[in-house]
């Protein structure tokens, strides 16, 4: 045994602990501490310290049951179930540095967005945040939402609604790809819960294709400030860059490819993490 919590530090650990970068153990307890609303610790080899003790109120989260996201930056970030600035208490998003310092909250729940957040937080490859929400969104049945590292952009991806997936408690998987994959608790044809996959949402849609004077062109949508390469394959399976690009603003794109293969061809266009 490592370390036997006092409730003063921390009790009733629900969430897995990390390894950060250096070698320590890092994870949260859902009660403990001070006012008995959590904490956040570390556990090195010559004993446990406790970085966080949660308070609530407008300014803090409440009973954190997620596991700690180390990302690339190396500050920790995570969700708690409940707090938050907005009255609500709904749960936040927050970070702060390894040794306790920094710490800053990035998002305040509210019941339109998420609540109940149960789940780690993921990094994408395009370097934002990515997690569920058990509770909350348009139907009060769970949200997968993302926010950037410092806060800003924070946007619901997608709001549960039933029968697609309802309560989703366990954190996304992210592939290589970017593709991302999770279960719900509930919900489905029997109600017995669901595997879903989530395309990033920079994934690109193809729009139209047509035969111009100039070649053939490539009509595709995005998000504004992502790179993006169009690609032409005369079999599906070799697949020749035509040309790479950052989408406009305007989240549209037009290719024209004047060497366009007069028999057969095929498009796509694909995002560049």
């Amino acid at each position: 045994m490592l370390h036997s919590f006092t409730n003063g530090d921390g009790s009733a650990p629900e969430a897995i602990v990390i390894q950060g970068t250096h070698g320590a153990i890092y994870g949260t307890t859902y009660y403990g501490g001070s006012l008995h609303l959590g904490t956040i610790f570390k556990l090195n080899a010559d004993g446990n310290s406790t970085l966080h003790t949660f308070s609530a109120g407008q300014f803090d989260g409440a009973y954190p049951a997620a596991e700690l996201l180390e990302g690339s930056d190396g500050l920790l970030y995570v969700t708690t179930s409940s707090g938050g600035t907005n009255g609500s208490g709904a749960g936040v998003v927050f970070k702060m540095s390894k040794d306790g310092n920094g710490y800053t909250l990035l998002h305040s729940f509210v019941s339109s967005d998420g609540n109940n957040t149960q789940a780690g937080l993921v990094e994408g490859s395009d370097g934002a945040l990515y997690g569920i929400a058990y509770g909350g969104g348009s139907a009060g049945l769970g949200t997968i939402f993302t926010l950037k590292k410092d806060g800003a952009g924070f946007s619901v991806i997608r709001s549960f609604i039933g029968p697609e997936g309802r309560s989703p408690s366990a954190r996304l998987l992210k592939q290589s790809n970017g593709v991302f994959y999770g279960t719900t608790f509930l919900g489905g044809g029997v109600n017995f819960g669901v595997v879903f996959q989530l395309l990033p949402p920079q994934t690109p849609d193809m729009i139209s294709l047509s035969l111009v004077a100039d070649g053939a062109q490539v009509s595709f949508s995005g998000v504004g400030g992502y790179q993006y390469s169009v690609l032409r394959s005369p079999d599906l399976n070799n697949w020749t860059v035509l040309s790479n690009i950052t989408m406009p603003s305007i989240g549209f794109f037009t290719n024209v490819d004047a060497a366009f293969l007069p028999v057969a061809g095929f498009y796509r266009a694909a995002w560049v993490p």
